[in-house]
């Protein structure tokens, strides 16, 4: 068992390294003889990391050292493999393994004498992870955490596992240690070409171009490996993979894609109503590994609420249906109340474990629900999840959903799901990650404005700029650079491409919201240095700045999260539109090519890279849209009662469009019609010329700068998705721009059941 990792190599890859495996790397198992190292391990080494996963291990029996240039020094003077253990805080498998390995007095003294003994959190090195994990399922054909490697002091890996029992980790313990004492030389040898292997995958360089025929491949190859009753791809655990999500998401709303829709829809619906969800507290649990998501994996991460609350949206955006909104903000209100640290900023993550088990604090016995629902109720709820869970680790126990729940009985429902929820704080909580990690924040920040913009919910908004200030204030240093996390009142660790681009991501969502060209300086700040500190001469973007384990490489796969090559590029695609440096546009086309050369070849992978270029190639859809490299702003929305679509334009100081009418036909005159429904707009109504004289004209034009609105009035509210065209032509005094058409999708608005506060709403608006 593992806390199971989902994003593999190329099988080719895999067979080729599995192909190269001595046959004396599994069956040795000679005991060397003692090196002298203690017996209990300094725990002075792991007390004060910035990390609750290391601190957790402080007093293991096994010597751990962090990740770093003393550890790697003391191997090579001791000319002793190394013992890499990657895990993080909320991998229930990881604490199994501590408890039964880590602790056991024979197995840390065989560990210490052997080893050099190095333990990672995965989520302040990304990059180590990264090309470890990679390593890992080369030479295992699978992967997951708690990930286990052997490493030549040079740290080239030449044996891997996972979990495993503490007599068979012994057996493997002692193969690895053998091995290296009988066949130093050969497994050198191995071991770099694994690295080399692994490198090659890593960094192969090819280019690609996106248009409608590749984009329709893609699409077609997701589809054709989706579960078309409960959602998901089919075949093993059923992970979220929320970037390939995001792609169906915009097929559906950008081209009407309605296999696309349906299978995006199948999948949000499922989850949204499976165990996979927490029916009482909120929020996603990180996966689950049944076909019906209904036995989940018991973590919830920071950032699969952000990805997942942002997919809501889209899907309500889409389809209107107020259960896909419901959901998105069960999902922000769960890390807003669970996840949000008092200074701003947003925790990683809520453990798996609790009292020593895996979802004991999320699990029921039905005894249990009866003693505190009562009889009639307790048999709802059991219904409602479709029985208790009848095989496996879970056997016997209710994990509470509603997938086959009458939906009339909804709120039924909801009332003891939050019964179940106050009976539920009697009991020890799994515990929490405390540190803010500045990429994950970034996520949420986006997601939060994001709701806060769409929902007009002034609390979103507040808590996306707190978050926003927070790590722009205490997770860069003076020279201006990223910190990856914030622990025990300290920045630590150097910011990877990741954080750079998942932040100016973030910044980039709250400059739509506020119309704060701060935000706007600072995503492209962001960007800025992301180009000095991880480009690549041959093309594309590092991880990190520096070469960090046996492998230096460009994030081209999706994981559980976006690669960050792609979010980069998709950083760069909406500073293009809102910023006016051409550079943009350049540095976009550039790694444009580079993304898509991969993300063609594996669309399951390559989904964020996919969705970035095709947003790069024809733009953004929704109620906001901005033309002529930021000049103008043009934001629709609906009345209130849905009689009218009203669009507020702003255009940048000195620069001005024309007015409808145009002064004369040679200039193109602003328009905005209704695209659909159809029959249901009247005509549009234009504000007040002004008279402007300009060098280009000899008589003054009839202009519009500064701000203003075009109103649309409707004979009735809109039944479905409304979707309205903007034509304008942006000049200054001195030139024009090429005409630009924008097209804005909305849906009716949201009756609020409060309103926000006047002096909340006039900070961020």
């Amino acid at each position: 068992m593992a806390c199971v990792h989902h994003a593999g190599m190329k099988r080719s890859v895999t067979i080729r390294l599995l192909r190269l495996l001595p046959v004396w790397l599994l069956a040795v198992a000679l005991i060397m003889p003692a090196h002298g190292q203690a017996e209990t391990a300094p725990a002075w080494r792991l007390r004060d990391a910035p990390s609750p996963y290391l601190k957790a291990h402080a007093s293991d029996r096994v010597a751990w050292r962090r990740w770093g240039p003393g550890a790697f020094a003391e191997a090579r003077r001791a000319n002793r493999p190394i013992f890499l253990s990657i895990g993080y805080l909320a991998c229930y498998w990881c604490h199994v393994l501590q408890r039964e390995v880590f602790t056991n007095p024979a197995l840390a003294r065989f560990i210490n004498r052997h080893f050099i003994p190095v333990l990672v959190d995965r989520e302040l090195n990304p990059a180590v992870d990264e090309s470890y994990m990679l390593a890992t399922e080369a030479l295992l054909k699978r992967g997951g955490w708690p990930n286990n490697l052997f490493l030549t002091p040079d740290l080239k890996p030449f044996h891997a596992v996972i979990y495993a029992p503490p007599e068979r980790f012994k057996r493997i313990l002692e193969a690895a240690a053998g091995a290296w004492r009988e066949q130093e030389a050969e497994t050198r040898r191995y071991a770099a070409r694994v690295s080399r292997l692994v490198a090659a995958y890593l960094n192969r360089r090819h280019r690609g171009r996106l248009d409608e025929r590749g984009l329709k491949q893609a699409s077609d190859a997701i589809l054709g490996q989706f579960d078309t009753f409960h959602g998901g791809l089919t075949g093993g655990a059923k992970h979220f993979r929320a970037p390939l999500l995001r792609l169906l998401a915009r097929r559906a709303e950008m081209d009407a894609d309605e296999g696309a829709w349906a299978a995006l829809r199948v999948t949000l619906d499922t989850i949204a109503r499976a165990g996979v969800m927490d029916h009482a507290g909120g929020g996603f649990h990180r996966y689950a590994v049944d076909a019906l998501w209904n036995e989940p994996h018991f973590e919830k991460m920071l950032a699969d609420q952000a990805l997942l609350a942002g997919l809501f949206l889209r899907a309500w955006r889409i389809g209107g249906d107020p259960f896909h909104l419901r959901t998105a903000r069960r999902t922000l209100d769960y890390a807003l109340a669970d996840l949000r640290a008092p200074q701003g900023g947003f925790y990683s993550s809520r453990d798996a474990e609790s009292e020593g088990r895996e979802g004991a604090y999320y699990l029921w016995r039905p005894e249990e629900l009866e003693n505190v629902l009562g009889k009639s109720d307790a048999a709802f709820v059991l219904d409602a999840s479709g029985g208790a869970i009848t095989d496996g680790e879970l056997a016997g126990f209710v994990v509470p959903n509603r997938s086959a729940l009458d939906e009339k009985d909804g709120k039924r429902f909801d009332a003891l799901m939050k019964r179940l929820a106050a009976q539920r704080r009697r009991r020890s909580p799994p515990q929490r990650d405390e540190k803010i990690i500045s990429g994950h924040n970034g996520l949420m920040i986006t997601a939060l404005a994001e709701a806060a913009r769409l929902l007009d919910d002034a609390a979103y908004g507040d808590a996306a700029l707190k978050a926003a200030r927070f790590v722009w204030n205490n997770l860069r240093d003076e020279r201006g650079r990223l910190f990856r996390s914030f622990h025990d009142g300290k920045p630590h660790g150097a910011g990877t491409l990741a954080d750079y681009a998942y932040l100016a991501r973030g910044l980039l969502a709250l400059f739509d919201l506020t119309d704060d060209r701060v935000w706007l300086k600072r995503a492209a700040a962001l960007a800025r240095r992301a180009r000095r500190l991880f480009a690549d001469p041959d093309g594309g973007y590092f991880l990190s700045a520096g070469r960090t384990g046996h492998v230096r490489f460009r994030p081209f796969a999706d994981t559980a999260l976006p690669a960050a090559q792609s979010v980069l590029l998709e950083v760069f695609a909406r500073l293009t539109r809102r910023d006016g440096d051409p550079a943009w546009r350049r540095w976009a086309d550039e790694l444009a090519g580079v993304v898509l050369g991969r993300a063609l070849d594996d669309p399951i992978s390559g989904a964020a890279g996919i969705v970035a270029a095709d947003l790069l190639r024809r733009g953004e859809v929704g109620a906001l849209q901005y033309a002529a490299g930021g000049v103008a702003r043009a934001q629709a929305a609906l009345s209130a009662d849905g009689s009218e679509l009203r669009v507020q334009v702003r255009l940048a100081e000195g620069w001005h469009v024309n007015a409808n009418p145009a002064s004369s036909d040679d200039y193109v005159s602003l328009t905005l019609s209704l695209k659909a429904p159809l029959g249901i707009a009247g005509a549009a109504r234009y504000p007040a010329a002004q008279l402007k004289r300009f060098g280009f004209s000899d008589a003054p034009l009839r202009v519009l700068q500064g701000r203003f609105v075009v109103r649309l009035p409707l004979s009735r509210p809109p039944a479905t998705a409304l979707i309205a065209r903007l034509r304008l032509q942006a000049c200054d005094d001195r030139l024009c721009l090429a005409p630009e058409p924008l097209t804005f999708r909305l849906r009716p608005p949201v009756r609020r059941s409060t309103a926000p506060a006047p002096a909340a709403r006039a900070r961020w608006r």
